[in-house]
């Protein structure tokens, strides 16, 4: 469990970090980019500066926040991922999802070898250059324009190239910040985007070019300007303030120096001097430093800080010598050289290595490709060497033992690339090869561990037979691989300058071995094992080492010197300084880190010298797998492309590694149009009211403030009075009641039945009835306007007030806080004022509404919920007051004569932590805990009152006061002894206790008792629902106790010890229960149970006895449904009937009893275990169980409470007049409030305790006479359990009392109870219920459709001058308030009414699903259903259809046209310079935007897969995917040509710098371009060619909606966007809900692979998750790919399968072969990771309706129709119904696919009769033309062991999901709405009409934006956590299945004739079936001569087939088939 969790946390962090990075670089780019213009240096700039130009670091702090810190930050958590990353499983590959952008575009350009994606991100990074240049360049020219008017025409020329040569120094500055990233070799940067140093060397390259380009252009400009205007001299200017041009001018000479020697023809020939003067990097830096100063160096600070870092790393490594083993000469003067390595350093292949040797050039270092294999060599890295003279010279010295080497790296990359591929093409020439050998080596590796590999075709060329020897080192020295026969690879060798085999043999390899060093260490990673970790420390540290010491030596030096004087501080120094300090921070913080992990990891390893041959046979070693895979050509070169043509496969890598010219023509091949399915890749290392307060409020304190009982008299009055004088009249009420017979009460069903029923369950609230969910919703709306009220009337009264402490003039939000505060401290009163009735065990209030404290004690935990978080919210928002306004100290306040604060906070603390035990898991977990803690109510309660004051505690005080009644009476009860008469043990670990009663205690069935046994607990009180009949048992009260928790367990421990118990001290609060008997007014009772559930229906059933035998009255007809676990249970039964009775006739009693055991297949005798009895002895003190209160009780309550309430009154009056008042009147001081609190609880406690105890003391005298008249009972101790009759037939049952009850019952092995079934078999169907709903359906279905036509109409009459000069203007003036602004129409008439109807459109379909739609007509709209149009672009579309196509074109040439007519008429020629047409065309792009709007609001409900909008219309999102197609290719094109329009006009205008213009209040056309780029990109990709061949660029690029929609909310505005939001909206929900549902794994029990190479996926499914055939399911299997999402449609029967959900995939594209391979391998897999979304489908099974169905499949396609046979299998053997007659056409390709039809009953289901199902199968074998022996492969099935966090397929929201979607919807909309209502009056509307200024648009839309993802997040969140609960406690009642594997296909049978199909379980099945071989299903035939009426035909598979079927279907020539096509374009 541990590990699935760290599992999910492990995947779960790197794509939040991931995110977080790319929103930080993002940020880093939009700051270059937001750089050159005004609102960067007018409003960013001065704001940044204001806030870090301190006295710490001055200017200098601004540049470090913007530009140095969040490269740097990215570098840290860069770290830190590939730290997680690198822990994962480092053999998993990447999926390759930009495979066609990597392909060339570019070949033999200046530029090399360019993919797309390189190409795109040049020419974005040279887009950025222009922008920044001429941005900044025209803003320079025009503040130069209007301050230099003055200068003559003479010198304007200067003054502008002056400053454009600035603005190239600007310009080089941005390049140069990038320039260090590429060659930062140990950077964490490049991993982060899969790219190393080495591949993007030339990114480096093409970067140098343009820096020194742009700076040698910067520096000639100002030469020519300085020569021009005779300032020469300011070449050797050296500013001490400004800048140094001397240091300029070094810095670009050593610049050019460098740049000289980088061109192609110098390096290669003189790679030495490239290399040295390369060097003077660190000359540049420092002069460039010292010329622009340090604050401007920031900018580049990034790259060349990390450069640093990794360049001193790069220096402690090689100070080392490493161990070098070996070395082999080949003859092709080739050397490898061999080094030991630590084996726990890991790299991958196509990693370098960088060599020194000293003994050959001490300076010069070497990058060489590894060969070796780190997992096949784990102590060994070897590197191949063929082009330096020296060292194969100095190698091959017979007198060298030993070779000082240095080393550093390696690097590269972090995954394997390669692997991704299913084939891989390698081309190399000649040492080009050194790459592949160690990409051979891993594949070699991988195929010895069976881990799946790619085929490899290696293709080489070598000038002369002796290069052959390379290929000797595809195999490492140090391993032996004996077998390499699952390695798929082939050698093509070619020899280009030999045309026949030599005829001399090949020299030998010598190898020779070398002595090292003890100072010699093997290589290992320079910062061990976490180097990722340590990297990201040393970056982190140094860097904030580095900002002390700037910031101390700022303040501390330079700020004394630049203020306390009039001087300044050398820039030049300020700069070396800072330099300094970053060497030594990066020196210090790197050394430490290196020298900490050379000491850890220390290898003491001893090197033995092997000895080998030197005169090796090339055919002695075991190679022969290499030699008999290569064929070796001479004298003639590859032919590429005839080579890379004639390989299968669609997804080929080809890599090339070699001369520029054979990578070139590689690259031309792969990227031209034969080549798209080979994927290239380049080898090369080139790098709440006024009336109550003011009326009668005064009036009641005037009435009643007397001497008597002062303030607190008012609120006695009006709060406590009432709710007591009920109390009392209630307790009157009861008494009467109880003194009638109310066993009458009620025959006739209750008047409020109707509102009783459930109308949600699973919600947070449990099961709620109609009458609960309407007070609720009445209580919230209560708390609602009483908090409202207050505020408004508070909020208008409420202006600039004073502290008053300080006197200090207060804010308005301050003020406003304090009374929000205050207010809140009200509305907890009123919920705490109803928080103890629930509790009140004995009062009076809840039997006067039918309820018992038991059943009302979820009321008291919802109270307790709202009364702490709303009492939290008042402290919260106290204490942010106080700390606003400095007045922290009131916390530490207690005030006498007002609020004590004090007291307050220990009791909101109190509260809180009662509140945080009451959370489900640990009041079940520590059940202790949340007890004794619960106790804290008394502090919570005291403080309260102390906090508050008596007087207000009057609001709260009718609850407390009638709980301390009732508590203290509890007490005293508590405290007798009661008689244990006995105790029956069952064999079921259940417990009866027998108590002696009162006969005059009388008592209601469901009634408990709280009991405490001091021997287990003293202080604990446990509920137990009462089994007895106070009537049948008159002197017995009896408790069923089950054992389960910790105290029942050691109450059985004690119980059925060994040493008999003669007495057990037990003590007893109650009975508490219903005064009626409730259940007597039906007619019928169904009584379900569960384990131990049973023990309240057995009081019931000993009632019902009672009434039947002794009264002789009618009783309702009982069915008792009961489950249990094991058949030991059942002795449960046994209790029916009570131990003492005698009851000889039962008959006259309706009873039956189904009893199920669930977790046992039969009867077992182990369960025939005895029933022991317990006699104890009562001591002379203990006493029966009696009523408290005696007999008449309730009046006995009701004189308590009034007299205990009188005295009270009397106590307080005379406190008040005699003490209080003399002391507040004629003194100078104020009696304490807290004194007089205490006062008054005392008095209340003295007061209750006197007329209680009286009152108890005079009955217990009473109870005490009729306690001498019970006498003992002594009976026989039974000796046999009757619950045996249930399964022993050998038993007589006439011998047995309880004759009548055995044979009521029925036992039911190894299956839960279908109650479903049960129920409706029971209810006969009543229809009344279902005509009700019949009658709500329709409303809802009126009002939803006439919502939508009015929505419809708004958009119609939109573009009309009657909507925008009328309807539109009092629409905006009536909603456009200080709380929605403009805004507020848009969502009233746009965004409501479909979120509303998609509310009502949930509670449809959840009343829709709870009738049974089964048997549904057929459809009216059946004939527009038909085909009218085949093979169109559009595919195959219906009347319907094609009917709202043509209307939706319709009303977009209406809105477009009537538009335009509209403002045309309005245009004339303006004097402004527009002509007439620009006008127009200005207009058109407008309303052109405006179209695009209307199609873009419908876009998102196809996809929407959870939405109820839907199928409210009979459609699911799976088959009006193809509607978002056609919303989206239309909305695309509109959109585009309002850009194309747009652009067009501006450049006509001269106005094309609008397309940077970002205008805060008005429309942002930058947001506007970047959404229409991201469309731009998702709608090529949409193209079916690319779709289908790469799915994942499809896919992945797809995600760019999230572009679109916020750049398109940002171009047009939140107010506009509302008009497409509904559909957005909708879409975020389902989005989210999805999200949450793929994060849990699901259970997959078993697959079964059959032999045509498909696979059923069968999951565990929670019984509550119901589904209709045609659902579909998306799964993700991480092992296959962690990112990819693949819906199948469901084969399984929710009905016929309640616990299972099956899938079935064929393998046909590379996930599900991947997924096959997977499966299928020879290791056993035990587990698979697999995560699922849905299922989804439609909501009512619409193939019933006909009479007969012809279902037509093509191969997999047979799928669909799996689900709804075994759903006709269900209708007919389950349910009995009938159904239509079905032919199964299905055409398969082999005989081997005949398997399919195995699948077709469900792997779990027992059905053995299916004769009353008309079934027909023709099949069809395409590709053969006889049966074969071959297809008989046996069908091989996998279980899997599930882990425990493992869940079963559940629905997201509970089996109510349609309510939860209703809720969700509507309160996060609510939610919405309320806080941009508050953001809207409380923020943006005091800035836009009290200032000057107008709140950003684009602030507003993120604001929102944001709001609504939170309000959807919390919602959605709650409610599925909520559901979650629910789902885990069916999770746990779900059972692993195990069942046989089979081992025969029953497909045999359709095609072996001597087989006995009688001994087939499926013989109707095999019956039914009929297989035709080498032919085509003839379907117009069999179409067109089906009998029938009412046939419906449904289709599944290729296009083709689908549309030849509805070519037959529309032809006209039947009139009889209605086609429906089913198929699943993603």
């Amino acid at each position: 469990m541990a590990n699935g969790v760290d599992h999910g946390a492990n995947k779960m962090a790197p794509t939040a970090m991931k995110l977080l990075l790319g929103v930080v670089f993002l940020g880093w780019l939009m700051i270059w980019g937001m750089l050159p213009t005004h609102t960067y240096r007018e409003r960013w700039l001065p704001m940044l500066l204001s806030k870090t130009k301190t006295t710490y670091f001055g200017r200098l702090g601004t540049n470090v926040l913007i530009f140095t810190f969040p490269i740097l930050f990215i570098a840290v958590v860069g770290c830190v991922y590939l730290h997680i990353v690198q822990k994962g499983d480092r053999n998993k590959s990447s999926s390759g999802a930009l495979k066609a952008w990597r392909r060339p575009l570019l070949i033999k350009q200046p530029l090399g070898i360019v993919s797309g994606t390189e190409l795109a991100f040049c020419l974005m990074f040279l887009a950025s250059l222009v922008w920044f240049f001429s941005c900044y360049l025209s803003n320079a020219l025009a503040n130069f324009e209007g301050e230099g008017g003055g200068k003559e025409s003479d010198g304007l020329w200067l003054a502008k190239l002056e400053i454009a040569a600035l603005m190239l120094g600007l310009l080089g500055s941005l390049c140069f910040a990038f320039l260090f990233f590429p060659v930062t070799r140990a950077s964490s940067l490049l991993p982060l985007v899969g790219l190393t140093s080495e591949c993007s060397i030339k990114y480096h390259v093409w970067l140098g070019h343009i820096v020194m380009l742009v700076f040698a252009a910067h520096g000639v400009c100002y030469i020519i300007v300085w020569a021009a205007t005779n300032r020469l001299s300011e070449t050797l200017s050296w500013a001490q303030v400004g800048v140094a041009n001397v240091a300029g001018e070094v810095a670009l000479l050593s610049g050019l120096l460098m740049w000289a020697t980088t061109f192609s023809r110098i390096r290669r020939r003189m790679f030495e001097l490239f290399f040295y003067t390369h060097q003077l990097y660190i000359l540049f830096l420092i002069f460039y430093l010292l010329h622009v100063g340090m604050s401007f160096f920031c900018l580049v600070l990034p790259g060349v800080y990390l450069f640093m870092v990794d360049r001193f790393l790069r220096f402690l490594q090689s100070r080392n010598k490493v161990r070098l083993v070996s070395a082999r000469l080949l003859p092709s003067e080739t050397v490898e050289l061999n080094f030991s390595k630590d084996p726990s350093f890991h790299y991958n292949p196509l990693s370098i290595l960088f060599i020194n040797v000293p003994s050959i050039a001490s300076l010069q270092w070497h990058p060489f490709t590894v060969s070796s294999n780190s997992n096949l060599e784990p102590d060994r890295l070897s590197i191949i060497i063929n082009w330096t003279e020296k060292l194969c010279h100095k190698v091959s010295s017979s007198s060298l033992d030993r070779l000082e080497v240095s080393v550093e790296g390696p690097y590269g990359p972090n995954a394997m690339a390669f692997l991704r591929y299913d084939s891989i093409v390698m081309v190399s020439g000649g040492s080009g090869i050194t790459p592949f050998m160690s990409i051979i080596r891993e594949l070699i590796f991988r195929s010895t561990t069976d881990s799946p590999t790619p085929s490899v075709l290696l293709i080489c060329a070598f000038k002369t037979s002796a290069d052959l020897t390379m290929l000797d080192l595809l195999l490492p020295v140090s391993s032996t691989v004996a077998d390499l026969s699952r390695l798929r690879l082939r050698i093509e060798a070619f020899v280009t300058r030999e045309s026949v085999p030599p005829s001399e043999p090949n020299k030998l390899i010598r190898t020779a071995w070398f002595n090292p060093d003890p100072s010699d260490l093997p290589l290992a990673p320079v910062l061990g094992r976490n180097s990722w970790l340590w990297l990201g420390a040393i970056i982190s540290s140094s860097f904030v080492a580095f900002l002390v010491l700037v910031g101390i030596v700022t303040r501390y030096y330079l700020y004394p010197i630049e203020n306390g004087t009039n001087g300044f501080f050398s820039s030049s120094r300020k700069s070396l300084l800072n330099l300094l300090f970053i060497c030594v921070c990066i020196v210090v913080t790197s050394t430490a880190a290196v020298l900490w992990n050379k000491k850890r990891s220390t290898m003491k390893a001893k090197i033995q010298n092997t000895e080998a041959l030197t005169d090796r046979e090339l055919e002695s070693v075991p190679h022969q797998f290499i030699v008999g895979a290569t064929t070796v050509h001479f004298g003639e070169r590859p032919d590429f492309k005839k080579m890379l043509s004639e390989i299968e496969g669609s997804n080929i890598g080809v890599m090339a590694s070699g001369p520029s010219s054979l990578r070139h023509a590689l690259a031309s091949i792969c990227s031209s149009g034969p080549g798209k399915r080979l994927h290239f890749e380049s080898i090369s290392f080139s790098w709440p009211t006024k009336t109550y307060q003011n009326q009668w409020s005064p009036q009641l304190l005037s009435e009643t403030d007397s001497t008597y009982f002062g303030r607190q008299g008012t609120n006695i009055l009006i709060y406590t009075f009432p709710i007591l004088f009920i109390s009392v009249l209630g307790c009157i009420y009861l008494h009467l009641v109880q003194r009638t017979d109310n066993s009458q009460s009620g025959s006739s069903t209750h008047r409020l039945a109707a509102w009783k029923r459930p109308v949600v369950v699973n919600w947070p609230l449990g099961i709620v009835s109609g009458i609960e969910l309407t007070f609720c919703v009445m209580f919230l709306l209560l708390l609602i306007w009483f908090y409202t009220m207050y505020l408004v009337v508070y909020f208008s009264n409420s202006h600039h007030s004073h502290s008053e402490d300080t006197g200090e003039k207060l804010q308005l939000w301050q003020t406003r806080l304090d009374g929000a505060g205050i207010r809140l401290a009200l509305l907890g009163d009123l919920c705490c004022a109803f928080l103890f009735f629930p509790v009140i065990r004995g009062s009076s209030l809840l039997p006067l509404v039918g309820l018992t404290s038991e059943s009302s004690i979820r009321y008291h935990v919802w109270l307790g919920h709202i009364t702490l978080a709303v009492f939290s919210a008042h402290g919260v928002c106290y204490i942010v007051f106080w700390a606003a306004t400095n007045k922290i100290d009131e916390m530490l306040k207690w005030d006498n004569t007002g609020i004590a604060n004090v007291p307050g906070e220990m009791a909101i603390l109190a509260g809180l932590i009662m509140w945080a035990t009451t959370f489900p898991r640990i009041r079940r977990k520590m059940f202790e805990l949340f007890f004794y803690t619960h106790q804290l109510y008394i502090a919570f309660l005291f403080f309260y009152m102390l906090h508050v004051g008596v007087s207000h505690f009057c609001v709260i005080l009718p609850g407390v006061y009638l709980f301390m009644v009732d508590r203290y009476l509890r007490f005293l009860q508590s405290r007798a002894k009661v008689r244990l008469v006995s105790a029956r043990l069952l064999p079921s670990e259940s417990i009866e206790l027998n108590f002696a009663k009162s006969p005059g205690l009388a008592f209601e069935p469901l009634s408990v008792v709280f009991i405490n046994v001091p021997g287990v607990s003293s202080l604990q009180w446990h509920p137990f629902t009462v089994s007895s009949s106070s009537r049948l048992e008159p002197e017995l009260l009896s408790v069923i106790i089950k054992k389960e928790g910790s105290w029942t367990q050691k109450l059985c421990r004690t119980l059925s010890s060994p040493v008999p118990q003669e007495r057990l001290d037990v003590s007893v609060e109650g009975p508490y229960g219903p005064v009626s008997k409730n259940f007597l007014r039906y007619d019928s009772l169904i009584l379900v149970s569960g384990g131990s559930g049973i023990t309240p229906f057995i009081s019931i059933i000993r009632e019902l006895i009672y009434r039947r035998t002794t009264l002789n009255r009618p009783t309702p007809a009982v069915l008792l449904i009961c489950a249990f676990k094991t058949s030991a249970d059942l002795t449960m039964l046994d209790l029916l009937l009570p131990v003492s009775g005698n009851i000889s006739d039962l008959s006259g009693l309706d009873l039956r009893i189904e009893a199920f055991v669930t977790r046992e297949k039969s009867a077992t005798d182990d369960a025939q275990n005895n029933i022991q009895t317990i006699w104890f002895k009562p001591l002379p003190s203990d006493v029966p169980i009696a009523p408290v209160l005696g007999p008449n009780g309730w009046l006995w309550l009701a004189a308590i409470v009034s007299s205990s309430f009188v005295a009270f009154l009397v106590l307080i009056s005379i406190l008040q007049r005699c003490y209080i008042y003399p002391i507040d009147h004629n003194t100078n001081k104020v009696f304490s409030y807290s004194s007089r609190s205490v006062l008054n609880v005392l008095f209340i406690c003295i007061c209750i305790m006197a007329a209680a105890s009286a009152a108890v003391l005079w009955n217990k005298r009473e109870n005490s006479k009729q306690e001498k008249q019970i006498q003992n009972i002594d009976a026989p101790t039974p000796t046999t359990s009757p619950g045996s009759r249930f399964y022993n037939a050998d038993r007589e049952l006439e011998s047995v009392p309880q004759d009548s009850l055995v044979k009521a019952t029925k036992v039911h092995f190894g299956g839960r109870p279908p109650l479903k079934m049960m129920d409706t078999a029971v209810a006969g169907g009543f229809s009344p219920r279902n005509g009700s709903k019949g009658l709500v359906l329709k409303a809802l279905q009126l009002l939803a459709a006439a919502v939508f036509a009015g929505w419809l109409m708004i958009w119609i009459v939109m573009p009309t001058n009657t909507y925008r000069n009328g309807w539109s203007l009092r629409i905006r003036a009536e909603t456009d308030s200080t709380y929605f602004g403009r805004q507020g129409a848009n969502i009233l008439i746009n965004t409501f009414p479909i979120l509303f109807i998609s509310v009502l459109g949930c509670l449809y379909l959840h009343l829709v699903k709870k009738i049974d739609t089964s048997q549904s007509s057929v459809h009216r709209l059946a004939a527009w259903k038909r085909p009218v149009a085949v093979n169109w672009p559009l595919g195959i579309v219906s009347g319907v259809e094609l009917t709202f196509c043509l209307m939706f074109l319709v009303l977009l040439v209406w809105f477009y046209s009537t538009f335009l007519v509209a403002n045309f008429s309005q245009l004339h020629q303006t004097d402004d310079g527009v002509k007439l047409w620009q006008a127009r065309l200005d207009m058109a792009a407008v309303w052109l935007g405006f179209v695009g709007d209307l199609c873009c609001a419908f876009l998102f409900f196809p996809v929407a897969r959870g939405s109820s909008l839907l199928p409210l219309l009979g459609l699911t999102s799976e088959s009006s995917i193809r509607y978002h197609v056609w919303l989206g290719h239309i909305t695309m094109a509109v959109f585009s040509a309002h850009g194309l329009c747009y652009i067009v006009y501006w450049a006509v205008t001269d106005q094309i710098d609008m397309m940077v213009k970002w205008d805060n209040t008005g429309t942002a056309y930058v947001a506007g371009e970047i959404a229409l780029l991201a469309g731009l990109t998702m709608w090529a990709m949409t193209l079916p060619r690319i779709r289908r061949k790469m799915f994942e660029l499809f896919f992945f690029t797809h995600q760019l909606y999230i572009v679109f929609l916020f750049f398109y909310l940002m171009h047009v505005g939140i107010s506009h966007f509302c008009m497409i939001l509904p559909g957005v909206y909708l879409f975020m929900v389902d989005r989210y809900l999805r999200f949450l549902q793929s994060r849990t794994k699901v259970r997959l029990v078993s697959a079964r692979l059959l032999p045509s190479e498909s696979i059923e996926l069968n999951f565990a499914k929670s019984p509550g998750l119901a589904f209709e055939p045609l659902s579909i399911v998306f799964i993700n299997v991480p092992g296959v790919s962690s990112l990819q999402w693949h819906p199948f449609t469901v084969s399984s029967s929710s009905n016929l399968e309640p616990e299972r959900l099956s899938v079935i995939i064929k393998k046909e594209g590379s996930w599900t072969r991947k997924l096959y391979r997977t499966l299928s391998s020879p290791v056993p897999q035990d587990r698979l990771d697999v995560s699922v979304e849905g299922p989804y489908g439609p909501v009512s099974k619409s193939f019933l309706r006909y009479d007969s169905l012809i279902l037509v499949s093509g191969g997999s396609g047979i799928t669909p129709f799996i689900s709804i046979i075994r759903e006709l299998i269900h209708q007919r053997t389950t349910l009995n119904r009938p159904t239509p007659a079905v032919l199964l056409v299905c055409a398969f390709k082999t005989a081997a696919d005949l398997t399919m039809l195995d699948l077709l009953l469900p792997i779990s289901g027992d059905v053995s009769d299916l004769s009353g199902l008309e079934l027909r199968i023709e099949a069809f074998v395409t590709r053969e033309k006889s049966a074969t022996d071959e297809a008989q492969t046996n069908i091989r099935t996998i279980w899997f062991k599930p882990l425990p966090s493992d869940v079963p397929i559940a629905p997201v929201l509970g089996p109510n999901g349609w309510l939860w979607l209703a809720a969700i919807v509507s309160s996060s909309f609510v939610a919405f709405l309320v806080l941009i209502g508050i953001l809207q009056r409380y923020y943006i509307y005091p800035i836009d009409h009290n200032t000057n200024q107008i709140f950003s648009y684009a602030s507003r839309s993120v604001l929102n934006l944001l709001f609504m993802c939170i309000c959807i997040m919390a919602a959605a969140s709650a409610a599925v956590l909520w559901n979650k609960k629910g789902n885990s406690k069916e999770a746990r009642q779900i059972q692993n299945i195990d069942a046989p594997t089979p081992t025969t296909s029953p497909s045999s049978w359709f095609y072996n004739a001597d087989r006995e199909l009688e001994s087939v379980p499926q013989e109707s099945l095999v019956k039914a079936s009929k297989v035709h071989f080498g032919g085509r299903p003839p379907l117009k035939k069999m179409l067109l001569e089906f009998d029938g009426s009412n046939v419906g035909v449904m289709a599944s598979g290729p296009r083709g087939l689908r549309h030849e079927v509805a070519a037959v279907c529309s032809s006209g020539l039947a009139d009889n088939l209605h086609f429906e096509s089913i198929s699943f374009s993603w």
